[in-house]
């Protein structure tokens, strides 16, 4: 198997199953600044 990726994380939003942004609406935000936030210079 070719690796696509090297860094790769993952976040678990409990109560979320496959419609993350609907499901999770106030918690959406918040995860996804913090796994950008990784990515900032």
């Amino acid at each position: 198997m070719i690796l696509a990726a090297d860094n790769v994380q993952s976040m678990v939003i409990p109560g979320a199953v496959q419609w993350v942004s609907e499901q999770a609406l106030e918690q959406m935000p918040a995860a996804l600044t913090a796994i950008l936030a990784t990515f900032r210079s």
